[in-house]
């Protein structure tokens, strides 16, 4: 994965309200699994020695201007004008050939808690204290979830 994409989940996982009143957000069963492999590899190095906690800083590199975005795209939705300026964008962005990304896990197995954080924003949090996700198909309880 390049840097703008790593970006792009930061940011779109970082104002996702998971547990929300309306239930807007909810993990299926396979991003669940997904969580269960981080945590697996997590827990082959050492923890943080106040607690089960994991400091990691991840390494991406920036790609080309390709992985940045759709020149055309974001001309038509005006969010530049020129080539210039989306190129002057992408520099701004990502001014470096890599970027390095913060990552922090935390975990208490007593209650069933995790947390990750990337780039300074939660993105990720199951807690066993609450229900799991709605059934979804033709039984689902809320048609309005979104599932990651």
């Amino acid at each position: 994965m390049k840097a703008p994409e790593i970006k792009h989940y930061i940011n779109w996982l970082g104002r996702v309200e998971y547990r929300n009143i309306n239930c807007s957000f909810t993990y299926d069963e396979t991003s669940y699994a997904a969580i269960d492999r981080i945590f697996r590899l997590l827990h082959r190095l050492e923890p943080g020695p106040e607690n089960t906690s994991w400091e990691l800083w991840l390494r991406a590199e920036r790609g080309t201007i390709e992985d940045f975005g759709s020149f055309e795209k974001l001309r038509a939705d005006g969010q530049v004008e020129s080539f210039e300026e989306f190129e002057t964008w992408w520099h701004s962005e990502f001014p470096e050939e890599a970027a390095w990304f913060h990552f922090a896990a935390g975990e208490d197995q007593e209650i069933g808690y995790r947390a990750v954080f990337l780039g300074h924003r939660h993105v990720l949090e199951v807690d066993s204290r609450k229900e799991r996700a709605f059934p979804y198909g033709a039984d689902a309880r809320n048609a309005d979830c979104e599932v990651l």
